[in-house]
């Protein structure tokens, strides 16, 4: 079982959609307050903190002994600037300005977390995932536009390539997932290390 610690709803769909059984907590980590230079130190220093948070507020000390506390962070970085989630509309605009006409990384950071119990200590791993996106330049009304989708709000970077977004890319190098979120091909990696097992497969069509 996987305890995702996060409200995000595109964090929520890629693990159905990949047939992996969770339940969706809430975390009392800050990871708005961690500031570090290097952009992939900073996205799993995010996710740690966020899986730790949900630890201390859900589940000590009774932890049932089974499943692992997931957390991620989606960073985007353009030059030497760092995207999270935008504040308001027009910090949305002016990533949205930063980003036109660019090749920039977008960058997740995954942590697992299985708490210490029964005498064992606790057990982390994780693992940063990132691909590269190309956007077209931007017109201000392609940005008014884009704003009013609402599409920006609580995306990294102002923008979520897995809805409209996808018009303003013209290519991409790495793995759609990180862009949305996190990538289920990391997550799967990072179980594995830490039981031993193996996630469920998404069952096949018919």
């Amino acid at each position: 079982m996987i305890y995702l610690a996060s409200g995000s709803p595109q964090r929520s769909k890629l693990l159905f959609d990949a047939g992996i059984p969770f339940e969706v907590l809430g975390s009392d980590g800050d990871e708005d307050a961690i500031h570090i230079p290097h952009v992939m130190a900073m996205a799993l220093e995010r996710a740690r903190v966020k899986a730790q948070g949900a630890r201390i507020a859900h589940l000590m000390p009774d932890w049932p002994g089974q499943g692992v506390i997931l957390a991620a962070d989606t960073i985007v970085n353009v030059g030497d600037q760092i995207l999270g989630k935008p504040k308001d509309a027009d910090d949305a605009r002016r990533m949205l300005q930063a980003l036109s006409g660019t090749r920039h990384k977008v960058v997740t950071g995954q942590c697992c977390l299985i708490p210490a119990h029964n005498g064992q200590e606790m057990r982390e791993a994780s693992f940063v995932s990132f691909a590269y996106i190309t956007m077209r330049p931007l017109s201000d009304q392609d940005i008014d536009a884009y704003l009013d989708t609402g599409e920006s709000s609580d995306r990294s970077g102002g923008y979520a390539i897995q809805e409209t977004a996808d018009q303003f890319v013209v290519d991409r190098e790495g793995e759609h997932d990180a862009v949305v979120g996190l990538s289920v091909t990391a997550v799967r990696r990072l179980y594995h290390e830490l039981t031993g097992e193996h996630l469920p497969e998404p069952e096949a069509e018919v």
